[in-house]
């Protein structure tokens, strides 16, 4: 009787689609403290067998309201609010069931067979079996890498579909804000509290989603295990093509072919040379070596010279892999450089990307330092093909690559990693730029406007030696070649004409639009 009584002074209005305002009264409260460590302690509520229909009863989490909650202006619109709840109560919008929202209380579903994804320290209070089993079924899930990114594309084209048809977003969507049904064939987006009357933007990796990053704050998953597991699957294919194009630039080229052959973590990807024009040797040096080093080679001439972009073209166009992965002659790769560049897509898979890898120079201009490039003294590695230590850079770049995790929104002429369906997409370089300069910053231009996403990475690292494919320095006693000097006096007009004004650069001299 004293029970009846406590659970009659706990009675609240709620929605129901089709039904309208129902009375709810528990037949039991469980209460539930958040394990927050850098906020203060929630309780939550289960109300278990509220009665809506006379034979029909269900479970209830009661979230009270706490900082921060759910926006005032979603909370004042009464309109959009019976249309979120009508929104969630069907079960196809992949949200929990949502009864109840106003500014002191929201009311959703409860059913204990479905699971967070991940466990963490604000949500660490369940039993020691039940995370064990949960983290079992976690792995099994989503070491399939295939699993891992169709969950991720359902959960993003979810939130911008809420955005979408709502104009409503989620403020935190980390993976202890999703809950799954026990095989992980289904999802629903619980943390009612985060909605902002604000439009989605993804700016969520796969693992934000997958494993938290961050918010995996105890270790609950091992993303050291479950990234070798994804590895298993990559090494089923090489999913990259290198490809260089070269003029007369056969010491050098032996130099960075060697390495991507030594230091790639897809050592026998496919890899396309293409010489243009060469008289230095390096048609026959090709015919000699393609097969040690598994080339495919075409030794091309032309009157009237790709150059460096129209020669990036060429390989594009007879690459048949996933990726692209455009190198230059004049490079020198370290360890895993492109299994790293790999990684950034793996990170953002639903963006159109040019990624590329941390530079470093020999001071051969008297160059200022720049982001994603450091420029060193030319006597710290070498400057030269004759010169260079690879022992010591390779040391070098691994201490590098160890100590730093960061990502620089630029682009590089190369090297640089990118979809073959989105090179195809956006054209490739525009062959009015032939044979070399302003070419990168008109595809770069095209790309901005294409909505692709740039990403520099730290985590991979290459030696550039300095323009010598394109300045040929040791030809023309350390200047700028005849070519390079005409190419960007007469390729700035061509600028002109086709764009109409100069190029303007963001802090990190990376082109943001014209003026």
């Amino acid at each position: 009787m004293v029970k009846n009584k406590l659970m009659m002074m706990n009675k609240e209005e709620i929605y129901i689609k089709g039904k309208g305002e129902v009375t709810i009264i528990p037949s039991d409260i469980i209460t539930i403290n958040s394990t927050h460590v850098d906020k203060p302690t929630r309780i939550y509520e289960i109300w278990k067998g509220c009665k809506i229909k006379q034979n029909k009863t269900i479970d209830l989490f009661i979230i009270r309201n706490h900082n921060p909650w759910v926006d005032i202006n979603i909370i004042n619109d009464t309109k959009l609010t019976k249309e979120i709840l009508n929104y969630t109560q069907d079960a196809k919008n992949k949200i929990i069931k949502t009864y109840k929202i106003t500014s002191d209380i929201a009311i959703t579903e409860y059913d204990e067979t479905w699971s967070p994804l991940i466990i963490k320290s604000a949500n660490n209070f369940y039993s020691r079996e039940y995370a064990t089993d949960l983290q079992s079924r976690f792995y099994k899930f989503f070491k399939n890498k295939d699993n891992a990114h169709k969950f991720y594309n359902k959960v993003i084209e979810k939130h911008t579909a809420i955005s979408d048809e709502l104009g409503v977003s989620f403020e935190d969507i980390a993976p202890n804000n999703i809950i799954i049904n026990k095989d992980f064939s289904d999802f629903k987006i619980i943390d009612i509290s985060s909605l902002r009357k604000e439009k989605f933007t993804n700016k969520y990796s796969l693992t934000q989603i997958i494993y938290g990053d961050g918010a995996n704050d105890l270790g609950f998953i091992d993303p050291i295990y479950l990234n070798k597991e994804w590895d298993k699957f990559l090494d089923k294919s090489n999913p990259i093509t290198f490809c260089i194009s070269t003029y007369n630039n056969l010491n050098y080229l032996k130099t960075a072919v060697e390495s991507v052959r030594q230091n790639s973590y897809f050592k026998d990807a496919p890899f396309i040379i293409h010489a243009e024009n060469c008289t230095d040797g390096t048609n026959e040096w090709l015919e000699e070596n393609h097969k040690t080093y598994n080339l495919d080679y075409y030794i091309d001439k032309n009157d009237i010279p790709l150059g460096i972009g129209g020669g990036m073209n060429f390989c594009a166009d007879r690459v048949e892999t996933e990726y692209i992965m455009f190198l230059h002659s004049d490079f020198y790769v370290t360890k895993n450089w492109d299994k790293s560049l790999l990684n950034v897509f793996d990170k953002y898979p639903k963006e159109k990307m040019w990624v590329c890898s941390h530079r470093i120079e020999p001071d051969m201009f008297g160059s200022p330092q720049r982001p994603g490039t450091v420029i060193v003294p030319k006597d710290i590695f070498g400057a030269y093909h004759d010169d260079f230590n690879p022992i010591h850079f390779e040391a070098w770049a691994q201490e590098f690559t160890e100590f730093n995790d960061f990502e620089i929104p630029k682009g590089e002429g190369v090297s640089g990693l990118i979809r073959k369906k989105d090179w195809d997409e956006i054209g490739g370089n525009d062959p009015l730029f032939a044979p070399a300069s302003w070419e990168d910053m008109d595809l770069f231009l095209r790309m901005l406007q294409s909505n692709f996403k740039f990403v520099l990475t730290s985590k991979s690292v290459i030696w550039h030696f300095g323009a010598r494919g394109s300045h040929r320095l040791e030809e023309n006693n350390g200047q700028s070649s005849d070519r390079q000097r005409k190419s960007e006096q007469i390729n700035q007009q061509k600028w002109l004409g086709k764009w109409k004004s100069f190029p303007t650069f963001d802090e990190y001299g990376m082109i943001n639009g014209i003026q």
